[in-house]
């Protein structure tokens, strides 16, 4: 696995108030799980591993860059993606910290599925190993985290609910956070014998 450098893309950042909401809260609680069951295992900065979710008023909030997902989490620790330029490699963002390094992936996996409005973003081996067995698909090629050729990389599996980007980690996408939980869980549930 790469090592964590921060975001590759430059990110335009306003800070004013965010329209928080409930769902905040109910994401906090997946962000501890992950870290619990070391499916957003802690490096130096943080944590491998990101989640968002997109609220009714069509907003996309995600985890802050270098979040400790095990850590007491705050409301200031979620970022709201207000829009993204793919060709000059820029993301707008409300928010007082830097959005996650994935963020680029997030926003473009909402922008092409209506029907989504989770995504929980993992690292590690044995999750992974379970989604390519159970007949998920992987992608083709290694890409570096954060870039627009891992963004590319997907798109053949933009589709899936569950999918692999191959060396790097899975990706759970639903149609709500709760259900992204769920998914989590039964996969969890599946791993016999396998210390994760």
């Amino acid at each position: 696995m790469e090592i964590y450098k921060g975001t590759k893309f430059k990110t335009l950042l306003t800070d004013y108030p965010n329209s928080y909401s409930e769902e905040v809260e109910l994401l906090k609680y997946w962000c501890q799980f992950y870290s619990l069951f070391r499916l957003a295992p802690r490096h130096e900065s943080g944590s491998f591993g990101n989640l968002s979710f997109r609220n009714s008023k069509n907003e996309i909030f995600i985890t802050k860059t270098g979040l400790d997902l095990g850590s007491e989490i705050s409301n200031e620790d979620f970022i709201k993606i207000e829009n993204c330029d793919f060709e000059a490699f820029t993301l707008y963002a409300n928010g007082k910290f830097n959005p996650s390094s994935e963020s680029m992936l997030h926003y473009f996996i909402y922008e092409k599925r209506a029907d989504v409005n989770a995504i929980f973003h993992g690292h590690n081996d044995s999750f992974c190993n379970k989604v390519i067995e159970k007949g998920f698909p992987e992608t083709i090629e290694e890409t570096p985290y954060g870039t627009i050729e891992l963004v590319e990389s997907v798109i053949p599996l933009i589709n899936n609910d569950i999918f692999v980007i191959k060396n790097h980690g899975f990706v759970i996408t639903a149609k709500s956070i709760e259900t992204a939980g769920l998914t989590t869980k039964s996969i969890l549930n599946l791993i016999q014998n396998t210390s994760l």
